[in-house]
């Protein structure tokens, strides 16, 4: 969403995938949260966190706004075209 990452440096050492179901769904929202809520550890180990859902690109928005809090960006994959590849 938008062009928001916190980890924005060269120094980015590892990635954490994680495939988010449907942004409505109570375990999604609630690992979105806790992610969220562990940003700046993540950050402090040099993570980048690539949460990827399956609604439409508003959704996710609304998600990162609401949810994530900004901390992350999610992105949007539609019918979990990419995902399944």
């Amino acid at each position: 969403m938008g062009t928001h990452s916190r980890c924005h440096n060269s120094r980015v050492t590892g990635f954490c995938f994680s495939f988010i179901g449907a942004i409505g769904d109570p375990t999604a929202m609630a690992e979105l949260r806790e992610f969220a809520r562990h940003s700046d550890d993540l950050d402090e180990l040099h993570v980048l966190l690539v949460p990827i859902s399956v609604d439409d690109q508003q959704d996710a928005h609304d998600a990162w706004e609401k949810v994530a809090d900004k901390k992350f960006t999610i992105l949007s994959d539609p019918g979990a075209t990419v995902i399944r590849k």
